[in-house]
């Protein structure tokens, strides 16, 4: 099971990460880069998320008449909602942190180089989320 504890270490640690990369030059140096940190985004948003379910919605009691198979698309559709939704706040920072920087002159490279790399950035955050889910998610009792 997915602790609160687990989750925020693995997102702290994530982030300490991409500040070392931005502070190293790794993303302009190695632009593939980009694409295991949104992977791995993805994987600690979907810990958090799975986290936050074993605390509250887990306890939620569903109609008995809603079939098992509903309950599992909850569940999915809940996680992966969380972390697309993340993904997308996380893009909007990449937007502002441009444009805002930019126009203050600071000398610092884009986060955001197209349209093409935030749709692909999004698709590697949901990516990651849905792998989280699939390795750590809650298993039915038998």
């Amino acid at each position: 099971m997915v602790t609160l504890r687990r989750a925020l270490t693995s997102i702290f640690l994530l982030l300490v990460v991409h500040g070392l990369a931005i502070l190293s030059g790794w993303y302009e140096n190695n632009r593939w880069f980009d694409i295991p940190m949104h992977f791995l985004g993805g994987v600690v948003i979907a810990l958090l998320a799975l986290a936050i379910w074993n605390l509250c919605i887990q306890k939620i009691t569903f109609q008995p008449e809603l079939k098992s198979g509903w309950r599992f698309l909850v569940y999915v559709v809940g996680i992966l909602g969380f972390v697309a939704i993340v993904g997308i706040a996380w893009e909007w920072y990449e937007f502002l942190f441009d444009n805002l920087v930019k126009a203050l002159s600071y000398n610092l490279p884009k986060t955001q180089m197209s349209i093409g790399d935030t749709m692909v950035d999004l698709l590697l955050d949901i990516a990651g989320g849905l792998t989280a889910f699939l390795l750590f998610r809650n298993r039915p009792q038998q």
